[in-house]
């Protein structure tokens, strides 16, 4: 409750002294000088301001975030990569490349690489919806080969890998088998 002291409460009252009158409050303060809601409304208007500041910026940051995963996932060495996942039709050409450790370099990295925009986009860190129309029909394509290449990584480690890339598939309309 807020207590008003009243200047003329014989107007009010019919009482020639002051009278304290209790007032509910509901969560609000009473409202001041014009200086006072003059201060307020700055101080919104540059609240306000700050957040539109945070947002555009925080747009900006997931962006390049994208723009650098694509630089990378661009260059020369991602894509001969790629190039080579498309040559893993089975285990046995899996393990093949594993005992070419430049090529096998290569082509883990780029899958990495891959499964790295798949975790942001996963998280939300950079647009889900960029990632899936940019990338998605490249990992829908590459599945096969993905796939043969995701199960000899997790039967090496014994480990989950590669589950956001797993996961960029599904979203991408990739059937994906329930064992993955």
């Amino acid at each position: 409750m807020f207590t008003f002291i009243i200047e003329n409460a014989e107007e009010i009252k019919g009482e020639p002294s002051p009278v304290l009158i209790d007032l509910p409050y509901f969560g609000l303060v009473p409202i001041g000088s014009f200086a006072e809601i003059m201060t307020g409304l700055v101080a919104l208007v540059a609240l306000s301001l700050s957040i539109f500041a945070l947002v555009i910026s925080d747009l900006s940051s997931r962006r390049q975030a994208f723009f650098a995963f694509e630089e990378r996932l661009h260059s020369s060495e991602a894509t001969a990569g790629r190039r080579e996942v498309y040559q893993l039709k089975n285990i046995d050409d899996v393990k093949a490349l594993r005992k070419l450790p430049d090529r096998w370099d290569t082509t883990n990295n780029a899958i990495n690489l891959l499964n790295n925009l798949a975790q942001y986009a996963r998280f939300r860190i950079v647009s889900r919806r960029l990632v899936i129309r940019q990338w998605g029909d490249s990992v829908s394509d590459a599945w096969p080969h993905l796939e043969v290449f995701i199960r000899f990584r997790r039967q090496e480690t014994g480990r989950q890998k590669l589950s956001s890339l797993v996961w960029l598939a599904r979203k991408s309309g990739v059937n994906v088998a329930e064992d993955l």
